[in-house]
């Protein structure tokens, strides 16, 4: 494996590889230890097979795979590996085997041994089902009690399990394609991954009804086989290997929605310079939390107005309460009025940063009263999940809201893009409420800021390294660029009326800001740099008055687009997914006029603020480097 620049992937590690096998008619990938897009033609059967440990605050333990052997015959495949978990007090050694045979079977077995006692929340295997091909399909599910029942895949994002007690499964995809799975060596469930924008339903072992975190003893064995047989009428053969874009035949437009950019929670003041980046951006609105519970809030808010109105911003106010409410409330109305800044809307939350009907129910009515025209909202400041599970009152609020990062249960490139479609489906749940509230999501971020069901203090035994566990490395790459720009698409496109990403400055900002690297060596910027999300942001909204129209991705793992147009113009945005090139197709009848790249071999001169649209480019069909961005102006 080749090291790959450091412009992609914010590092210099090598891309993990991947391999196609075969298996009689189905085709899957193999990467990492896992099973992945298993699939029967365009159909795809499984997103994944794969086995984890969760540790006692639910994160996911990192491993290392050994002994890896492979056999491949054109019509099936066995591979052995031993994985070895290591992290904080825990160590464990697994055994896989994965076999695929000519009759449609895939078998994935784990054979574990703990290596020390540990906390655990989970430890097995999962396996993960696509939304389009399940979601709203009746499942026959048998129990370990040998009891039968129908269940369907929801529609919308179920909060809580839709199936439990799972020995086996049947469904059907499409009209003539049966997919069996039986499970063994634990009792297993289903939930909806959507709660957390993984674009999959995931049914996986040790009920959540049992009490965790649970103690794994030393020595301990733990074995267990999932079994996957598919029924296909004939060999169908995929979906052709180019990659299109694609424009429904029923046109649908929905408006640009509202971009913003949180306070910098690493600097506590930006200077001059760094002002003038953001402000170049065109940012609607500035998200500035106030905890005001804690001494000090009032400092950190007279510092934002500062910001904002040096910024041209409005405030988006995220306010979390505790305690004393009234005195809390009396003191932050009085500093908002004092200091005459405009705030675009409020964000309501208790200290545990969630909806609270008794807080909102004192505080919505205060602050509608004082500041007739700004809107407030409530949710929660953590995932789509915890909203999913306690609804806002649907008459109170103005909007609902929530966070969004992709990396709750997957970490890698592949998962993180796959997952992209889920952000859509957490709007169109959401709008689905009772009062069809507009949906304003805030923050979107590459990682967690902070862990919602930590069942324990996340600092005492996790062994994370010197980075917080908030940080991505790749942040400053042209992977997260074109990861954000997926994720507007599919969240513009569901109908989203606001979108907050990211922070201004530092390791999760879109600019490093005018202070030293606070992780030399581990997080790859340097004081002053800007980062290749910048300059998708600010190129971006140079169109935020024209409308998003819905676009379909032939390979949406591979690459996304986004088409947005105003009457007399179209822009066609595409980001490139992959470290590889990629050759894409355009719509029918469209060409290229103009275009403007953001890639290795252009973010030298964005840096130097060359920004260039070349023309002509009549041609209908583009070719992508590794990890690029493409602004097509179409005729």
């Amino acid at each position: 494996m080749e090291n790959l620049p450091v412009i992609y992937y914010g590092s210099n590690e090598p891309h993990t590889p991947d391999r196609i096998l075969h298996a009689g008619s189905l085709v899957c990938l193999y990467q990492a230890g896992a099973i992945r897009r298993i699939r029967a033609g365009e159909a795809e059967i499984l997103r994944m097979l794969y086995p984890a440990i969760r540790d006692h605050n639910w994160g996911t333990v990192p491993g290392t795979i050994s002994s890896e052997q492979i056999e491949e015959h054109e019509d099936s495949f066995s591979i052995r590996y031993d994985c070895r978990y290591s992290e904080g007090n825990i160590e464990y050694l697994s055994t896989v085997r994965i076999n695929g045979t000519k009759d449609n079977m895939l078998t994935f077995s784990m054979k574990g041994e703990a290596l020390s006692s540990f906390r655990k929340n989970r430890v097995g295997l999962n396996i993960l089902h696509p939304i389009r091909e399940c979601a709203g399909r009746r499942c026959k599910v048998s129990t370990h009690k040998g009891e039968e029942y129908i269940a369907d895949f929801p529609v919308h994002i179920s909060p809580y399990q839709p199936m439990k007690d799972i020995r086996s499964m049947a469904w059907t995809i499409g009209d003539d394609i049966h997919a069996f799975l039986e499970l063994s060596g634990e009792v297993f469930e289903m939930e909806d991954q959507r709660n957390w924008t993984d674009a999959s339903y995931k049914t996986y072992c040790t009920p959540l009804e049992l009490p965790f975190p649970a103690i794994v003893e030393k020595g301990e064995i733990l074995e267990q086989e999932v079994q996957l047989k598919v029924e296909v009428p004939e060999i169908r053969l995929g979906k052709g290997d180019e990659n299109q874009v694609i424009l429904p035949r029923i046109k649908t437009l929905v408006a640009f929605p509202a971009l913003g950019i949180c306070k910098s929670r690493e600097t506590c003041t930006l200077g001059m310079k760094d002002i003038g980046l953001i402000r170049e951006v065109g940012f609607k609105h500035y998200r500035v939390d106030l905890h005001l519970y804690l001494q000090g809030w009032q400092e950190i808010f007279a510092w934002a107005v500062e910001e904002a109105v040096a910024m041209g911003l409005a405030l988006e106010l995220g306010l979390f309460f505790s305690g004393e409410v009234a005195g809390q409330l009396e003191e932050l109305i009085r500093l908002i009025k004092k200091y005459k800044c405009p705030v675009d809307r409020f964000l309501v939350f208790n200290h545990e940063q969630l909806n609270d009907e008794g807080l909102t129910g004192t505080v919505i009515p205060v602050l509608k009263k004082e500041f007739p025209g700004t809107r407030v909202g409530t949710g929660t400041n953590a995932n789509f999940a915890e909203m999913n599970r306690n609804r806002p009152d649907p008459d109170l609020p103005d909007f609902h809201t929530y966070s969004i990062n992709p990396q709750v249960h997957a970490f890698d490139p592949l998962s993180m893009v796959e997952n992209l479609a889920g952000q859509k489906y957490t709007v169109l749940t959401a709008k689905s409420f009772p009062g069809g509230k507009p949906v304003c999501i805030s923050p979107v971020t590459l990682k967690s800021r902070f862990n919602i069901v930590a069942t324990s203090d996340t600092t005492d035994d996790t062994g994370q390294n010197s980075l917080p566990s908030s940080v991505d490395t790749r942040q400053t790459s042209l992977f997260c660029a074109g990861w954000t720009l997926g994720s507007f698409k599919y969240l513009a496109e569901s109908g989203a009326e606001s979108i907050t990403y990211y922070e201004t400055a530092g390791r999760g900002g879109i600019i490093h800001g005018n202070h030293t690297p606070l992780s030399p060596g581990e997080f790859m910027a340097a004081k002053g740099d800007i980062y290749p999300v910048y300059f998708l942001f600010r190129e971006l909204l140079l169109f935020q008055d024209f409308s998003v129209r819905t676009t379909e991705d032939s390979h949406p793992h591979r690459f996304s687009s986004l088409l947005l147009e105003n009457g007399t113009e179209q822009i066609l945005i595409l980001a490139n997914h992959t470290a590889s090139i990629q050759t894409i197709r355009l719509p029918e009848g469209k060409h290229v006029l103009s275009i403007w790249w953001l890639e290795e071999y252009t973010i030298a001169d964005m840096r130097a603020d060359k920004n260039i649209w070349q023309s002509p480019m009549d041609q209908s069909v583009i070719s992508m480097n590794s990890c690029a961005i493409a602004f097509l102006k179409l005729i």
